[in-house]
């Protein structure tokens, strides 16, 4: 009876870690601070961000870690006070999200901070009580200025770093290789390759695997002597896209997060699979609208065989003329999660603002991503939430920061919230119908929109056929235009959360499209 007992026991304590979803908030003590990276470490949650310590003197900017229970409960944290008054920072010279903290075993864990008044990239390993083990510095070239990084990894025992050192106006770029007690085993000058944007290590075919941002887009195989092996080119050469988080599939393809960072009507930010050759196999976007501060966090694969990314993406609001009324529009962001698997299926995509107040002024800021047990992840992260207080008998709107973790279950769900998913259906992604004469753009709001939404035509415009179409490229209403119609009503409350696109094919031939987004 006791085996009997104990074995019920660990089956009912699987299941409350497996399928347990909830969002916590936590006050790090500090006015201003942002959590960059999680992991999950022998069943407790470990981050690391970069605030501002009020606790010494003088307070300084200097990087934090916690850790929390699986329930999502802070255990502890502390903020990181060197011997000297340095200030850290997470560097963004490099990819636009680096994750700095990887597991070592179930015993330790490393964080990679810059050290602002060193000019140094600078390594630190903790044990699972948050107390510093040891730390070390990445060796730099010719007195540069420091190491961008843009990979960390623990591999076969060894922990590797992936970044470029900036060599007046040019950039060469290195893996460094250190033992677990952060000693520097090598330093490899990657050939080939300039300003790097992401790494993988491919195991089975016993090669590295770049991508270089350099007046255009190209991807280096090497062994694992730094050989070239194969170099590829992409014709387009477009002289401001990204190509990062560079991971193996299963299926011996890749995938990558690739955007336009300046933000030009080529924009997209999106996740691809691409084949041996690096060439697209498909594609979708992170969603919902091209916009302001859009990145991808990073991608992982899930705990089932499917794979989960995370990130932040740009949408401009409409409608906010009422709440604050100097503004017409706004630039915002929006927290978006999406699980897929291999041949491109979207299993479900959340977009989050966890703000208590309408959408007006809210702003989010994606941490790090780790995937849990059951097939679900947890995510973190920092938004701007709005208290109403009184000031002087008048009743005014106050932003904070607030840092929270999320669980969402393996069905996309978070419990107190919602299932903000997109169906699952078995559709491959696509791409929307492309017409043959300039495009247009649609003024669509309220955007985001809780059900109803308003689409402005071209007044005097041919009439022609609209159809709107979910993140998957499949059309979920069609509509005929009249010529000379203004606007056209739609209804979208019975359909599930997430990013729809419209598209009207005139008679004459041109196209004009637009997106909302459907949060409810």
């Amino acid at each position: 009876m006791k085996y009997v007992l104990t074995l019920l026991g660990i089956i009912a304590f699987g299941y409350m870690y497996g399928q347990q979803s909830y969002l916590r908030y936590y006050d790090f003590n500090t006015p201003s601070c942002e959590v960059y990276d999680i992991k999950v470490i022998d069943h407790e949650i470990f981050g690391t961000g970069v605030g501002w310590d009020s606790t010494i003197i003088n307070p300084r900017q200097t990087f934090f870690i916690f850790k929390a229970d699986t329930w999502g409960n802070l255990i502890s944290y502390k903020y990181f006070h060197s011997e000297d008054t340095s200030i850290y920072t997470i560097i963004t010279g490099s990819a636009e999200y680096f994750p700095c903290l990887i597991g070592i075993g179930d015993t330790s864990f490393v964080v990679c901070y810059f050290n602002i008044d060193k000019g140094l990239l600078e390594i630190f390993k903790f044990d699972l009580n948050l107390n510093l083990i040891v730390k070390n510095f990445v060796p730099v070239q010719n007195n540069n200025y420091g190491v961008f990084p843009i990979r960390l990894q623990y591999i076969d025992g060894a922990i590797y770093l992936t970044g470029y050192e900036l060599m007046g106006s040019k950039a060469r770029s290195f893996i460094y290789r250190f033992d677990v007690n952060l000693n520097l085993l090598s330093k490899k000058w990657i050939p080939g390759i300039g300003n790097i944007r992401a790494s993988d290590l491919d195991m089975k075919g016993n090669q590295f695997v770049f991508s270089e941002f350099n007046e255009g887009d190209r991807y280096v195989i090497t062994d694992t002597l730094m050989k070239i092996k194969k170099t590829i080119q992409f014709a387009d050469r477009k002289p401001d896209v990204y190509h990062e988080h560079l991971r193996k599939t299963v299926d011996g393809n890749y995938l990558t997060a690739s955007y336009n960072r300046n933000g030009t009507k080529e924009y997209t930010l999106n996740i691809v699979k691409r084949d041996t050759l690096l060439q697209t196999l498909w594609k979708f976007s992170m969603g919902p609208i091209p916009g302001y501060k859009a990145t991808v966090v990073d991608i992982i694969p899930a705990a089932d065989g499917a794979w989960l990314a995370y990130g932040q993406v740009g949408a401009n609001f409409l409608d906010i003329h009422n709440l604050e009324p100097s503004l017409d529009t706004v630039n915002l962001n929006i927290l978006s999660t999406v699980k897929f698997t291999e041949s491109g299926k979207i299993l479900w995509q959340r977009f989050d603002t966890l703000e208590q107040k309408y959408y007006g002024m809210s702003d989010g800021h994606s941490g790090g991503i780790a995937a849990t047990s059951d097939g679900g992840a947890l995510i973190s992260g920092d938004v701007i939430c709005f208290d109403t207080v009184r000031v002087n008998g008048v009743l005014k709107s106050r932003g904070s920061y607030k840092h929270f973790l999320m669980k969402i279950d393996s069905n996309g769900c978070v419990t107190g919230l919602h299932c903000n998913v997109e169906p699952k259906i078995d559709t491959m992604l696509s791409t929307h119908p492309v017409a043959v004469k300039n495009d247009e753009k649609l003024t669509i709001y309220p955007n985001p929109t809780s059900g109803m939404i308003s689409i402005d035509l071209v007044p005097g415009a041919e009439g022609g056929q609209m159809s709107i179409y979910n993140a998957m490229g499949v059309r979920v209403e069609q509509r005929k235009i009249m010529s000379g119609q203004v606007s056209i009503l739609l209804n979208f409350t019975n359909y599930p959360s997430g990013r729809y696109d419209a598209v009207i094919i005139r008679k004459d031939g041109t196209l004009a499209k637009g997106s909302f987004v459907l949060v409810k």
